[in-house]
């Protein structure tokens, strides 16, 4: 009998160049796409303007390339 491993959450955390007057709810769309994004959120107070996202087998580069997507350049920090 196989036992069926739940796949792990973990937080993917990057800087970026996001505008503090972004709309995010056009992040938000382009982000939606990306299955196995559980959860995210900026700091934009950080100045390093921090996004963090909460996935479930997602690569850094497939975040990485839907926030260039809409216009924000992005680098994972480890």
């Amino acid at each position: 009998m196989k036992v069926k491993k739940e796949k792990e959450k973990e937080v993917l955390v990057f800087k970026t160049d996001t505008p503090l007057d972004t709309d995010l709810s056009y992040v938000s769309e382009g982000l939606e796409s990306v299955d196995g994004i559980v959860n995210w959120n900026f700091d934009l107070e950080d100045r390093d303007r921090i996004f963090r996202a909460v996935v479930i087998n997602v690569e850094p580069e497939r975040i990485i390339s839907k926030l260039q997507g809409v216009g924000i350049w992005a680098e994972e920090l480890i």
